[in-house]
């Protein structure tokens, strides 16, 4: 997911922006740090020094702030009603937690 997040394009000022590395410095500003704290695998690091804990997993849950992003950028391109897609987002929101 970070890699193809790095090649992946993004509207700014209502334009489309293609330059890679327009579209590397806005990942490294924004999501980078959430994805890389989401997969760093703080569990098994507890597990092997005997003092792992289910809650430790949590930093996975991090992965659901892109969510919003994703069902902003839907509403952008379709043509659902709103009421519609707020439906998608609490089943989709309910399913994931």
């Amino acid at each position: 997911d970070i890699f193809i997040t790095f090649r992946t394009t993004f509207e700014l000022d209502g334009e489309v922006v293609k330059d890679p590395a327009v579209i590397r410095q806005n990942y490294v500003k924004g999501w980078l740090f959430f994805d890389i704290l989401s997969i760093f695998p703080i569990d098994l690091f507890l597990f092997l020094m005997d003092s792992y804990h289910p809650w430790v997993r949590a930093n996975r849950l991090l992965r659901l702030l892109h969510l919003g992003y994703y069902f902003q950028q839907w509403e952008k391109v379709t043509n659902m009603k709103p009421s519609i897609i707020r439906i998608f987002k609490s089943a989709f929101t309910i399913i994931a937690l």
